[in-house]
């Protein structure tokens, strides 16, 4: 699949050490973290969806992250 994508897509690649992935003619990039988009997020989930804010100290979450 690589020397395929190599020789028949080269303008597809990126010099990067992560792959991308090709979902009908877009590029999907690599996934950059950002911790505090993460916690508003997280307290987002937790606000709208009325889960109880102990749902970060369950050990099977915490395996999750």
């Amino acid at each position: 699949m690589s020397k395929h994508i190599y020789t028949k897509n080269p303008n597809k690649i990126d010099n990067t050490n992560q792959s991308t992935l090709d979902i009908k003619d877009t590029v999907v990039r690599p996934f950059k973290f950002n911790g505090s988009i993460a916690h508003k997020a997280y307290v987002e989930f937790i606000v709208t969806n009325s889960h109880a804010f102990t749902l970060e100290e369950e050990p099977v979450f915490r395996k999750f992250l």
